[in-house]
């Protein structure tokens, strides 16, 4: 199910970068890596954050707390428990502050509060 959801996604991606780098392209490429994670493919998924970093850094944007939540679930997944947790907590302090996220998904936001050690 998630190869057929990264086919459509990768899909969605090519039409994106058609259109130039957008705040949506970006979000695109998000959806790639986060659907790596799902499919395990762990340094993946961190090579495809690598470049939504940047490219948010390039749109004059910060980093939002979706994107430190993938790579802190990455690196958990490869064992990389300290780096992890660096990036756990910037999620936790982004993504805490998101009233809809809060009300809607508390152990979610528990959860990123208590891997932030």
């Amino acid at each position: 199910m998630f190869e057929q959801a990264m086919e459509l996604f990768q899909k969605g991606l090519q039409f994106r970068l058609a259109q130039g780098w957008t705040s949506e392209t970006v979000t695109a490429w998000w959806t790639v890596a986060h659907t790596q994670r799902m499919l395990e493919l762990f340094e993946e998924s961190l090579t495809t954050l690598e470049e939504v970093v940047r490219r948010w850094r390039e749109l004059g944007q910060k980093t939002d707390g979706y994107v430190w939540e993938e790579q802190a679930e990455c690196l958990l997944s490869l064992g990389k428990t300290e780096q992890a947790q660096i990036h756990f907590r910037s999620a936790w302090e982004l993504l805490s502050k998101d009233d809809w996220l809060v009300a809607n998904e508390p152990i979610r936001i528990q959860r990123l509060h208590s891997q932030a050690g």
